[in-house]
């Protein structure tokens, strides 16, 4: 939503970024790549599902499998896990510049908050919009076949068939609301929207326990926050409140990762031993997990990245050319996140189903394909709405 994304809403110049900063690109680049990646990951786990067959298809039908093949399919398997990171990161800069700010005795709920609604909404609002009309126009060619479930036993991705297809009134502003999984479904065929209500009641429920514990404000305040912050832990469900836990272990991380007595050893060559170190040892343990076909909790495998976080922070970048990639997927890993799935039912629906193509040329043509596509639809989208962020900040900021 999964994570995030820095984490899924964070950009280039906000004072939200949390632990780092533009102009320390050496420490930001890292972050900046694993954001990135992981939201190509998503997209790759998604245009995957929707256009080859799954490894359990091929095994049944008792296809060879090269070591290729077995490579591919467990690099665009993890998507899921991709979430999981942007948990951790969003906590790590946007928790971690919270807890600064309440420590410094800085913090301020309607700075805060307008930012976080602001980076919210610029992107939510044309993703719905979007997912509206993709999902109407998909039901128009072909009489909504597909959205109702029938595909669910050929992809793994889309509507299920369970009934929580919605494209009401009721379901656009509980989306718009952050309500969906807790009172409404996902909007339409926006599946990956279930995170971003796990995002943002992250920012409100841990800096609210913080300012709760930490402000030296009036008795009065504090005991209506905390009235507040026990309501919303009762209210919302333990599925959230639980993966919340990477949220605030990256915040706590993200603390770490500025405080230089805490991490005395780090110099530039240990860092970039132990941050690469640290990459290939996480990266083994996922394939190994993937490949022997068991299952890391998200809870855990969220608090081992969180914990990486630091170390990751502090790594310098190879290069220039490093720096503008990594910052160039990051950018659009929020617009990306938010708008890819419904294009990509749109096209599957409309022009692939009930085809699954095994992994041969035509079936990966059509995987980049709709990589390709569903990129090229997060960039125009990313020029018109997320990279005017700090422009409409701005003139709400004066506005208000």
């Amino acid at each position: 939503m999964a994570a995030q994304p820095r984490d899924p809403v964070v950009t280039k110049n906000q004072d939200t970024t949390g632990s780092v900063s533009r102009d320390d690109s050496d420490r930001l680049a890292t972050l900046d790549m694993l954001r990135g990646a992981a939201g190509f990951a998503v997209l790759f786990s998604h245009a995957r599902a929707y256009s080859l067959q799954s490894y359990t298809e091929l095994k049944l039908a008792g296809r060879e499998i090269g070591l290729i093949t077995k490579a591919f399919y467990a690099i665009t398997s993890f998507g899921h896990e991709a979430v999981i990171i942007f948990f951790g990161l969003s906590g790590f800069l946007v928790g971690g510049k919270a807890a600064r700010d309440l420590f410094l005795k800085r913090f301020s709920w309607p700075h805060y908050l307008l930012r976080r609604m602001t980076r919210l909404w610029i992107v939510l609002l044309p993703a719905l919009a979007a997912t509206f009309l993709f999902d109407a126009l998909g039901i128009v060619i072909n009489g909504g076949v597909g959205y109702g479930g029938q595909f669910a036993a050929t992809y793994n991705s889309g509507p299920s068939g369970d009934g929580t297809f919605d494209t009401s009134l009721l379901a656009f502003l509980g989306n718009l609301t952050f309500l969906q999984t807790i009172v409404v479904p996902t909007y339409g065929t926006n599946s990956p929207l279930w995170s971003l209500a796990n995002e943002f009641w992250y920012y409100i429920v841990f800096p609210l326990l913080g300012w709760v514990v930490l402000t030296q404000g009036a008795m009065a305040a504090r005991l209506l926050g905390a009235a507040v912050l026990v309501v919303l832990i009762l209210i919302l469900p333990s599925s959230i409140l639980w993966l919340g836990l990477i949220w605030l272990a990256g915040a706590i991380a993200g603390v770490i990762s500025t405080n230089a007595r805490l991490l005395p050893f780090l110099t530039r060559i240990s860092v970039r031993i132990l941050a690469i170190s640290v990459l290939l040892g996480a990266l083994g343990a996922l394939g190994a997990a993937k490949v022997a076909r068991l299952s890391i909790g998200d809870l855990e495998f969220g608090l081992i990245v969180a914990c990486c976080l630091p170390i990751l922070a502090h790594m310098p970048s190879p290069g220039g050319w490093y720096r503008r990639i990594a910052r160039s997927a990051s950018e659009i890993s929020y617009t990306l996140y938010l708008t890819h799935f419904p294009l990509l039912s749109l096209l599957t629906f409309t022009m692939i189903a009930p085809t699954h193509y095994p992994p041969n040329i035509l079936g990966f043509c059509v995987f980049i394909s709709l990589i390709v596509l569903a990129t090229l639809w997060a960039l125009l989208l990313y020029h018109l709405f997320e990279r005017q962020t700090d422009r409409i900040y701005t003139a709400l900021s004066r506005f208000l």
